[in-house]
């Protein structure tokens, strides 16, 4: 497990020295990527959690 930690905290280490390395214009495009990927998962939680009469699992329903 401490490992697994390990890994996600190297890869994220990775991806700050990739943005250090981005131009301004490059910056704005991911930023705008991950804002549009915000934009659908928040409205795919919403229809999710927003169903009648369905059943979701406790993990499912913290997933979303």
């Amino acid at each position: 497990m401490t490992e697994m930690v390990h890994d996600e905290f190297d890869n994220k280490v990775n991806q700050m020295e990739n943005f250090h390395n981005m131009s301004k214009f490059e910056l704005q495009e991911k930023l705008k990527e991950q804002q549009d990927l915000f934009e659908e998962v928040t409205e795919e939680q919403i229809i999710i959690l927003g169903q009648k009469n369905l059943h979701l699992s406790s993990k499912l329903v913290t997933k979303y």
